[in-house]
């Protein structure tokens, strides 16, 4: 901050108007900048003079940055949310990952806060084929919520990873294993503006739309990840 001069007080009691021009910042003062208000974080340019280093400054005080991240694996099985490619749109019907939430608090209202998610996913899902019925595709789906709110963007799809032709989900059999070139790594990122103060919850979740007989052995699994939040004020 900036060199502030010697100040000497001449007044043998209290004097206000002494106060204010030699030691306190008046709004109405000729140089507010020469007063301890510079001492008080004023970033007005008429509050301060000089350079501020950034070794002056209060970790945090202007920007907060998290990151959660995992090197363990997290397991949903499909038999767990229903499947057969419905439902899924309210939270309570989806599998929330414990490892893919995490609840931030800031210490002062933030205009911007930027969040993102990266995950790497190995799930089963099976392209069910059959001529007469026509195609049944498994999927699964991912949502990511930054306090409950959903960014269209943050939602996607994780495609069929394996095969079963000449077989429809109701009398097929089991159609093998996964295929590792149809595993996913996704990496999404969001914004949200004019986020008060207090604690922020950044969460992502699962849905599976699996068909039996697929449904009683598919799962999720994720073996690594992690969430961060970039908060500015």
């Amino acid at each position: 901050m900036s060199t502030l001069p010697v100040r000497t007080l001449t007044s043998i009691t209290v004097d206000p108007s002494e106060l204010y021009t030699k030691l306190i910042y008046e709004p109405a003062g000729a140089a507010p900048h020469e007063s301890f208000e510079a001492l008080n974080g004023g970033l007005d340019p008429v509050n301060w003079t000089g350079q501020a280093p950034a070794w002056s400054w209060q970790y945090g005080a202007f920007a907060q940055g998290k990151w959660y991240g995992f090197d363990q694996h997290e397991y949903v099985y499909a038999k767990q949310l229903g499947g057969g490619g419905r439902g899924g749109a309210l939270i309570s019907e989806r599998a929330v990952l414990a490892q893919h939430t995490a609840t931030i608090f800031l210490p002062w209202d933030a205009s911007v806060v930027l969040y993102g998610v990266q995950a790497f996913f190995q799930h089963d899902a099976t392209r069910w084929h059959d001529n007469q019925a026509g195609n049944f595709q498994e999927f699964w789906d991912y949502r990511i919520e930054f306090n409950d709110a959903e960014n269209v963007g943050m939602y996607g799809r994780l495609p069929h990873t394996r095969w079963a032709n000449g077989a429809t989900p109701t009398s097929g059999t089991d159609p093998g294993l996964s295929s590792e070139e149809r595993w996913r790594y996704v990496s999404k990122f969001g914004m949200a503006k004019n986020v008060p103060k207090g604690h922020n919850m950044l969460r992502m979740s699962l849905w599976a739309g699996v068909f039996g007989p697929d449904i009683a052995t598919a799962k999720v699994a994720i073996p690594t990840g992690g969430v961060w939040v970039l908060a500015l004020r």
